[in-house]
This record gives C-alpha cells, structure tokens and sequence, in this order.
C-alpha cells in the first residue's frame, strides 16, 4: 500500500504572479495566474483530489499530482520573467514549483526546471532529502533549510 504523502503547501493567489520581461509595454508588468477560487487556467495530472482552494489559496495534500498552468497568460510561452510567490509547508512535505515544463498524465515532470519547496521531507525507506526550499534541483542545491515548517503566509 502506498503511503499518502502528507504535503500540505499553500500558495498566495495574489503573490503567485509573473511580471514579463517584454520591452512592449502593453505586455509588462504582473500577472496574476490564481484567481482565488478555482483552478481556471490550470489543468491537474495524476490524482487531481490532491488538490484544492481554500481560503482563496491553492492546497495540496495526499498522492503526488502536479498542477500546469495552461491559462490565458500563456500565449506563446513564458520568457524572460520574474516569479514571486509565499508558501508554506509542513512538517515532512515535498513539493516544488516547476517552470519551463509541459503537461504529462502521470509521473514527476520530464521537461524544466523544479524549484524545491522541502524543509524536513523523509522519503521511502531511509532516503531523505538533503536539497532543501529554493534549491533549482539538481542544478543549484541549498543543502541548508532557511525557513521553518509552518511560517509564512497561510
């Protein structure tokens, strides 16, 4: 029986936002890609119960499932951007933020880039994992927790 990760991470629809690196100022500035209170523009893969808004904020918690964002934003593609977000975990959740990537049914995403959202994750076994929040995985590891499980904006 597989064990139900218990990742719990909450992301601030007003701060999960891109501000485009366009020089057509009709383009610039932020975008806010979660309205608060469904999951327009973004389409779940595998497990998609995993998922949920409350309060406004973007929750998993359960199986692994990751969640694309195929919105009106997208046009051709993201570029050149900046990204600003809050979350928050808690103790012995794994999870992170891909970017660069496309939509797959099922499995960890084969295409960009993850950033690491993990303070205290233990994995199967005796694994634990050593690259910490804000690591680019497997490019540029942060082997030292800066935040605590349960601080930030809930």
């Amino acid at each position: 029986m597989k064990k139900l990760l218990p990742a719990l991470i909450l992301l601030a629809p007003c701060l999960i936002a891109f501000r485009s690196g366009s020089s057509n100022p009709a383009t610039e500035g932020w975008m806010e890609l979660i309205n608060g209170k469904d999951f327009t523009g973004w389409r779940a893969s595998e497990n998609t119960g995993t998922w949920t808004v409350v309060d406004g904020l973007l929750q998993a918690e359960g199986k692994r499932s990751h969640l694309f964002y195929e919105g009106e934003h997208l046009g051709g593609g993201f570029r050149n951007f900046e990204m600003e977000l809050q979350v928050r975990t808690f103790k012995l959740a794994n999870s992170g933020i891909y970017f660069h990537t496309r939509y797959q049914e099922t499995g960890w995403p084969d295409h960009g880039i993850e950033i690491q959202v993990n303070n205290t994750h233990v994995g199967e076994g005796d694994y634990i994992e050593l690259k910490k929040m804000g690591s680019l995985y497997g490019l540029r590891n942060i082997y030292k927790t800066f935040a605590r499980d349960g601080e930030g904006r809930p």
